[in-house]
């Protein structure tokens, strides 16, 4: 039994030092190229939303949470294939933070 479990743990393993070393190529890459201020808004938004998403974990029953954040991915699915043109600002950065923290947290 414990063969087995070593050689699934190992399989597992494996690909996680996988995807970080090519992560971590890509980081060594295309660092230059990175909006370090952009960064900062979406990264405060992602807490701000983060905490929202705690707030909702304890408010709204699982169901509910469930239904409601299926119908939100069903929404944005759809809003994706209008191609709306959204500028690239601090605002829109700071609501894609705040809206990848909740949906990242809540949405589990």
């Amino acid at each position: 039994m414990q063969g087995a479990v070593g050689f699934g743990l190992a399989l597992v393993v494996v690909v996680l030092l996988l995807a970080m070393s090519t992560a971590g190529f890509m980081v060594a890459r295309e660092w230059r190229f990175a909006d370090a201020r952009g960064l900062v808004w979406i990264l405060s938004g992602r807490l701000d939303g983060a905490l929202g998403g705690v707030g909702l974990l304890a408010l709204i029953p699982a169901g509910f949470l469930s239904m409601l954040f299926g119908g939100l991915v069903l929404a944005a699915v759809l809003a994706s294939l209008a191609r709306p043109k959204i500028p690239l600002r601090n605002g829109t950065r700071l609501a894609g933070g705040v809206a990848s923290g909740v949906m990242g947290t809540a949405g589990r």
